[in-house]
């Protein structure tokens, strides 16, 4: 599972990353590493990686591309669990985080790189409203969920909790197939965030 770094400067330079939250895997998943443009590092990698500590990547070269890939190894028949990493991506002039979201459950494992995205719908299109998942950071301090058709009539809403951070959009109504959009508003009603999700039923 990966995401990218692109160098759209004129220049070469490095960047750090740093895993922000390091997870308690289930016990049955495997952690392997993470790489960056150089090196892949495992979890008990010298550098302390996995703790926290930042680390610098090798030179990209201008216009060149990094992978970041995170490396895990799960059976199908290990445990369910959803399991959501970040890395803090830093230059000398910007700074994102990489989201990175591994689920387990009795249909497979998915993967879901999410670059920066702190609002998603996974997975979209999904052919079962059961299956369909909802990720929201939690460093959003969002308040509620709000689902409408496309003709924007409230289909339910949802009050969200600052321990979690993926809910199940079968939670908030009858949902059959067609377009939708979820909407992530703050503790003012403030609007946050809007994504257009699919049912195929």
């Amino acid at each position: 599972m990966e995401n990218t770094l692109t160098n759209t400067s004129d220049m070469s330079y490095t960047y750090t990353w740093q895993l922000l939250n390091p997870e308690v895997l289930p016990s049955s998943w495997a952690f392997q590493g993470f790489c960056d443009n150089v090196t892949c590092y495992t979890s008990s990698s010298p550098n302390l990686w996995y703790e926290g500590n930042p680390v610098t990547s090798g030179e990209l070269a201008a216009g060149a591309i990094s992978e970041l890939k995170l490396q895990m190894y799960i059976e199908t028949t290990d445990e369910n669990a959803e399991v959501v990493f970040r890395f803090k991506i830093s230059t000398d002039n910007q700074e994102d985080t990489a989201y990175y979201l591994v689920s387990k459950s009795p249909l497979g494992i998915s993967v879901i790189p999410m670059d920066d995205h702190r609002v998603g719908v996974y997975p979209n299109p999904g052919s079962q409203v059961q299956d369909l998942n909802i990720f929201i950071s939690k460093e959003l301090n969002a308040q509620n969920m709000v689902i409408t058709d496309i003709l924007g009539k409230q289909i339910g809403i949802l009050n969200l909790s600052t321990h979690q951070e993926i809910y199940k959009i079968s939670e908030l109504g009858n949902i059959t197939s067609g377009h939708y959009f979820v909407h992530v508003l703050g503790k003012s009603g403030e609007h946050i965030a809007t994504r257009k999700f699919v049912v195929n039923n």
